[in-house]
């Protein structure tokens, strides 16, 4: 007892980490948890549980577990060289690998800008009704101000309150629903892969690792300058860093898991499919009320601002990273990066207008440059001349090379299917789907048939458009263009036009096979390619529809995509009646439903 006394008093016991130094090493990873909660992320998993509920809550988790994996990576070579991935490459290997290298990082740091801006101009627009151009300015101006005036650790304090913003955010939202928590645990384990939902998979998994967010994760992490003079040091700071790695990416799959626990306890249980960030506000506040959607688009604007900081600051780091100099806001590099990131995306977003065509050019950058900076960073943390004794372990190696292989082509495919707006669905005898490439030009003509007049257009793979012509021509030409904006069109005829054309003279049995080039959303698709499958001559509900698809509520959904199908007749969306069956609606006017489904009707009583 004397002794425990004794050592009371004594003032010289060795210091040890206790639990609260912990939290000196939490920020780095925050920053990094940014991009995982981009914009772009927030349509992917909205879609997720819109259309498949809780069903694909294992792909947060498994996307989770390769950030980790990668992320921590990346940041042991900033720990153990100094350097940030741009400097290691500058420096250890020949300038034909590492000019192209860090030359199309900076373009992919543009195209994230591009994209984490439009992020933010939505958010502006779902609160102030703001349009996106001007949102856009606001966001870039507010965010170049913040970057320019405040020191790194203003920076860090400001992306943890932004992020604890958006996780409160969801915990409100959350508290609004009732949510299925035995079915939404098994759905973050186990693995399914419902009818339809390979796109959105790609699109969850492809998006986890961004080019800008290695970069920027070897810079940071070298910002609260850690002492590491010898190897125990090293090691100190390799374990706390792992633990900041694993709390800030555990947070952004609990926001992430949010959003598709959201959407699934909203829209799916409504039968409502939600294809865009705005559509998912409006679509909020019937259901939750107007202070649900209001603290949607301010956590949206939250992600919007802080992934556009982050992806200036990655920028700054790659680009003085090519000079051979870390990241400072004082130094020119460092500026000169900045600049060019936020200043080009800025002026892309005045010449491009859409901003989903902005949001596509972005993406398709990124799945071109992302594979060489995955594979530079394996490359780096594997070589014993750059890691010294803290290199890659070959079992390490093999994971994380598998994992680049495995990001790279599923970013590749998403980044494809997402870019192919157009698909080709040639109708057969059996209803058969078929893929092909899109065209650019689009001829159209004007035709005089027994149901009245129709405009259609095709494209070099077939029919695009077809419509009765019900308010003029003017018109009609204006309809058909506002569906494909930036196409060239031309008065023109061809093959694909005289089959279609030929279709409403003849039935489904003699008729040739018309090939249809779509423009549609991946469900739009699969609900028009159930049209095709209705029997001549013979209807369908609105709610046989959506069961066909292994979806009985999304009925809603279903009528909304029937209300756009672009191809009447062929496309038989007038063969749909609600389940009372009365008519229901058809966009080209009751009157010509009538008249087909009484056309049809004669025609199989005459077989």
């Amino acid at each position: 007892m004397k002794n425990i006394f004794k050592d009371l008093k004594r003032k010289d016991h060795k210091r040890y980490l206790g639990g609260l130094d912990v939290f000196k090493y939490i920020g780095p990873g925050l920053l990094v948890t940014v991009g995982f909660i981009d914009p772009g992320n927030w349509a992917s998993n909205f879609a997720a549980g819109s259309e498949f509920g809780y069903s694909l809550l294992w792909v947060v988790t498994l996307s989770t577990v390769m950030l980790i994996i990668l992320q921590h990576n990346v940041a042991h070579l900033g720990i153990v060289t100094g350097l940030c991935l741009s400097e290691a490459a500058t420096q250890y290997t020949p300038k034909w690998v590492s000019r192209p290298v860090l030359g199309t990082a900076v373009l992919a740091s543009i195209s994230t800008s591009l994209a984490e801006i439009l992020g933010g101009a939505i958010a502006l627009q779902m609160l102030l009704d703001i349009p996106i151009v001007w949102g856009s300015v606001l966001t870039a101006v507010f965010v170049s101000v913040m970057l320019f005036t405040n020191s790194y650790k203003k920076i860090e304090r400001s992306i943890i309150a932004f992020v604890s913003v958006i996780g409160l955010s969801f915990i409100y939202e959350l508290f609004l629903v009732k949510i299925d928590w035995p079915v939404a645990v098994q759905g973050w384990v186990t693995p399914s892969f419902p009818e339809g939902s390979m796109l959105i998979i790609m699109s969850v998994l492809g998006a986890v690792v961004m080019p800008h967010n290695l970069f920027l994760h070897s810079e940071v992490i070298q910002s609260h300058e850690y002492n590491k003079q010898d190897d125990a040091s090293i090691r100190k700071v390799l374990k706390y860093e792992l633990f900041d790695t694993l709390f800030s990416m555990i947070v952004g799959w609990a926001i992430n898991s949010a959003m598709i626990l959201l959407a699934a306890a909203t829209f799916f249980k409504s039968g409502i499919q939600v294809e865009e960030l705005q559509q998912a506000k409006s679509l909020l506040e019937p259901l939750l009320g107007s202070s649900a959607a209001v603290v949607f688009a301010l956590a949206l604007l939250m992600a919007g601002i802080s992934s556009t900081i982050t992806s200036g600051m990655a920028a700054g780091s790659i680009f003085a990273g090519i000079f051979g100099e870390s990241y400072h806001i004082k130094d020119s590099h460092s500026q000169v990066g900045v600049i060019l990131s936020l200043g080009i995306a800025l002026l892309l977003i005045f010449f491009i207008g859409d901003p989903f065509k902005g949001l596509l050019i972005s993406q398709m950058i990124l799945s071109i440059q992302l594979p060489f900076t995955v594979f530079l960073q394996v490359s780096l943390t594997s070589s014993r001349k750059v890691m010294g004794q803290y290199v890659n372990s070959r079992w390490s190696t093999l994971v994380l090379y598998t994992i680049a292989i495995v990001v790279t082509v599923l970013n590749i495919m998403e980044r494809n299917l997402l870019n192919e707006r157009f698909i080709t669905i040639e109708k057969l005898a059996d209803g058969e789907l078929s893929h092909k490439l899109p065209g650019l030009t689009v001829k159209f003509s004007f035709a005089e048939t027994f149901l009245g007049e129709v405009l259609v257009a095709s494209t070099p793979q077939g029919v695009c458009y077809m419509a009765f012509v019900v308010r003029g021509r003017d018109m009609a030409e204006s309809e058909m263009m506002n569906r494909f904006p930036g196409v060239f069109f031309e008065i023109g005829t061809d093959e694909h036009q005289r089959r279609a054309l030929a279709a409403l003279s003849a039935d489904e049995e003699n008729m040739e096979t018309v090939p249809l080039h779509l423009k549609g959303t991946d469900f739009q698709l699969r609900v028009w390619n159930e049209l095709l499958k209705i029997p001549f001559g013979e209807t369908a509900t609105y709610g046989e529809i959506a069961a066909a698809l292994q979806n009985p509520k999304a009925y809603r959904a279903v009528g909304t995509a029937i209300g756009d199908n672009p191809v009447a007749v062929l496309i038989p969306c007038h063969r749909v009646l609600r389940t009372d069956g009365t008519l229901g609606g058809y966009h080209w006017g009751l009157e010509h439903k009538v008249q087909l489904l009484e056309w049809e009707k004669q025609h199989k009583k005459a077989e």
